[in-house]
């Protein structure tokens, strides 16, 4: 009986935390508010403790947060370009990097 009870609880936590972020994102994406840039920066992404020694995944995943906030791609890239991961000065490497990691973003941004 203690068990069902825990379980019952344990469920209506987990549906309510998933309307709560469900709200939360349709918040963020609603037109109404317009673009929302003001807490989106690449060294948030960098420094979050979920990213912890993978700069590349903040990176996409900053890139993903851009892209569904309605950020434009020159805007994406210079922030990039300001940060650039890799010690190697090479133009092209940079450039392939970014449009690579821009290329992922906005496809699974675009799902």
């Amino acid at each position: 009986m203690a068990d069902t009870f825990v379980q019952e609880i344990a469920k209506l936590h987990e549906d309510r935390e998933q309307q709560r972020e469900a709200r939360r994102l349709r918040a963020s994406l609603s037109p109404r508010r317009g673009t929302r840039f003001s807490s989106l920066s690449l060294e948030r992404f960098r420094t979050s403790s979920k990213y912890n020694d993978r700069p590349a995944a903040a990176d996409i995943a900053f890139c993903v947060a851009a892209y569904a906030n309605g950020m434009d791609e020159a805007r994406i890239a210079l922030a990039l370009e300001d940060d650039y991961l890799s010690r190697d000065p090479s133009p092209s490497k940079r450039a392939s990097y970014i449009r690579r990691t821009m290329t992922k973003a906005r496809d699974w941004a675009l799902r």
